[in-house]
């Protein structure tokens, strides 16, 4: 229960905080990626919906190799497909943004469509990023 947490909640939030080199990185990178998108796409208008998608797999697919037997079934490119589709539904001109351990499966199993792909952060700007958007599509290992 949340209540557990209630009497330590303002060393939590401290605890939980980015330090300021870690937001202004997150920032720096969130803002440079996204110029770069509305310059390609040619887009006049401001974005209003960002959807993180976070994707990890790397040690999962280094340690955990799809098969009969395996303990892990790390979501496929239908996962994701879906996510966005339900994001559409509710948000109009949405961008998502995409951070992983493992960007080359990401550009070859997620659309393109309205999508940014984020690579040479750390994996904490990675989180800052996600953590500063509107919404997140998690998957395992989150």
């Amino acid at each position: 229960s949340w209540k557990y947490f209630k009497p330590f909640e303002s060393n939590l939030r401290f605890q939980f905080t980015f330090r300021d080199h870690i937001k202004k990185q997150a920032e720096y990178s969130l803002r440079s990626i996204l110029e770069s998108y509305r310059h390609y796409k040619k887009l006049e208008n401001p974005f209003k919906t960002f959807i993180g998608i976070h994707v990890r797999r790397g040690d999962y697919a280094k340690y955990f190799p799809p098969n009969k037997t395996s303990v892990i079934n790390l979501p496929t490119s239908s996962y994701f497909e879906r996510a966005k589709d339900y994001f559409r539904t509710r948000h109009s001109s949405p961008v998502f943004v995409v951070c992983s351990d493992d960007i080359d499966w990401c550009e070859n199993n997620i659309s393109p469509e309205e999508t940014v792909f984020i690579q040479g952060n750390t994996p904490e700007v990675d989180l800052a990023i996600l953590g500063s958007l509107n919404h997140t599509i998690t998957s395992f290992g989150t």
